[in-house]
């Protein structure tokens, strides 16, 4: 999805048509099983909620975001950023 974002956003830029990306994770949604074994991934030490990706979805369709194109947002408490490593007991991080 992010290589078509990106692919759409330069084919399309020219006729002033945004075209991005929402990456979710982490979200705590009905028929998921239990997401506590991941906050040792996240940056955030907080439960994300469907109202976060709404957020991101109402920054992208306003004028509020009318230079970004082609680009992914990840709504995920860093866990993108984290990139496989993972917070110890003592809050060190390692891979």
């Amino acid at each position: 999805m992010a290589n078509l974002t990106q692919t759409l956003a330069l084919e399309l830029g020219d006729r002033r048509i945004r075209v991005n990306c929402i990456a979710p994770d982490v979200i705590p949604t009905p028929g998921l099983p239990d997401l506590q074994d991941v906050s040792a991934r996240m940056a955030l030490p907080i439960a994300g909620n469907v109202d976060d990706i709404a957020g991101a979805a109402v920054f992208l369709a306003t004028d509020l975001s009318r230079f970004v194109t082609g680009t992914t947002i990840h709504v995920d408490g860093g866990n993108h950023a984290a990139g496989g490593w993972h917070r110890q007991p003592d809050g060190a991080w390692h891979p």
